[in-house]
């Protein structure tokens, strides 16, 4: 194992963080190394690739060049637990440089214009501009997946719909009964979609339901959101374990974050129905109506950005004339970067004779 190695990660296609993709890598590299005596590597290890190892950060030699912003002074460092000076080390190290990273908005496409380019690819059968020719079981199954994925919005939508109305419906009956001094009666049931478009007018809400009770919705909106993002980062802990919980601190704190989410919005969203009627057992369920309402329209916007955009975007802007010109120029501006950041690294020696490190892995 060379004793001085540097890793350039190229990362350029899904959305990414600056510094994203360097300490990804380089965490997972860390993890790999330390088990070694587990993993079927194919080859004999080195007699020197012995752990444990751990990763830093470190600021290498490498001069930024003022006209180059890509060029970062900070670089993570994976080397040995027992290296007493990692600025100078006596034992082998590995030194993860990020070469591009891709933005978060590339502002190329959005949900809508993918959808638009799917079904129009898909149900336009004289389109013959990118036709890939397969097997009927293939083309079966991706039409599946997608009308699939289209139900599944169909269906989320009519919940919102149907939730946010029965919910409503809750609070107009609850109000009416605290004006009155009279027992609950049970919310009349009728066609969710015909009443919704009676419930949703601004005279109706305004001339059943007072002001604070108004205030009050708008408080157990702010709390169902926050049940549902502390739901979604249980199940962020839950879905990939291992990967969750490589570093059992971070996880650790996440998941003291999300309880205490959990726990302050489930607080304010009973405290915001108890606000303006009361104690009553009808509330409860009017504010788990509007916590599965607000679910609903949480997991339509992650359809729309994650799935539709993350997943196909890309494939409609390399895949589509018009978009993939305008796409060309960021290609290239990632070889450039490439290329000069591999040769800032290449440049730089160790007293003016001797190459800053032994090796240099390109990992694209």
């Amino acid at each position: 194992m060379c004793n001085k190695t540097a890793v350039l990660a190229v990362h350029g296609i899904s959305p990414q963080q600056r510094y994203g993709i360097q300490d990804e890598f380089a965490t997972q590299l860390c993890s790999r190394l330390n088990r070694l005596s587990s993993d079927d590597w194919g080859f004999p290890l080195p007699a020197n690739c012995g752990g444990p190892w751990q990763a830093s950060v470190y600021f290498p030699p490498v001069s930024p060049n003022a006209a180059v912003d890509e060029m970062r002074p900070t670089v993570v460092r994976i080397h040995k637990e027992s290296e007493s000076d990692i600025d100078n080390p006596g034992q082998p190290i590995i030194d993860v440089y990020e070469a591009y990273w891709s933005p978060i908005d590339k502002n190329q496409t959005k949900a809508i214009s993918v959808l638009t380019w799917i079904l129009r690819n898909l149900f336009v059968p004289a389109n013959t501009a990118a036709r890939l020719y397969a097997k009927a079981s293939k083309t079966a199954f991706d039409l599946s997946y997608f009308v699939t994925v289209l139900l599944v919005i169909a269906a989320l939508t009519y919940a919102i719909v149907a939730l946010g109305t029965e919910s409503y419906r809750h609070y107009i009956t609850i109000s009416a009964a605290s004006r009155t001094s009279m027992p609950v009666p049970a919310p009349r049931s009728s066609s969710t979609l015909g009443s919704a478009k009676v419930l949703i007018k601004p005279r109706t809400i305004i001339e059943t339901l007072p002001s604070r009770v108004i205030y009050s919705v708008a408080l157990s909106l702010v709390a169902a959101y926050l049940v549902v993002q502390a739901f979604i980062g249980f199940i962020g802990l839950m879905w990939n374990v291992k990967r969750a919980w490589s570093d059992p601190w971070l996880a650790l704190r996440r998941l003291f974050l999300s309880s205490a989410i959990f726990a302050l919005g489930g607080w304010l969203l009973l405290s915001a129905s108890n606000l303006q009627l009361g104690a009553n057992q009808k509330v409860g369920t009017s504010a788990w109506l509007l916590a599965g309402c607000v679910f609903a329209f949480r997991t339509i916007l992650s359809i729309g950005q994650s799935f539709l955009v993350n997943c196909f975007g890309d494939v409609q802007i390399y895949c589509t004339h018009d978009e993939n010109s305008r796409f060309f120029v960021l290609r290239q501006d990632i070889l450039d970067t490439v290329e000069s950041t591999l040769a800032h690294i290449l440049r730089t020696t160790v007293d003016g004779r001797h190459p800053l490190y032994e090796r240099i892995v390109v990992v694209a």
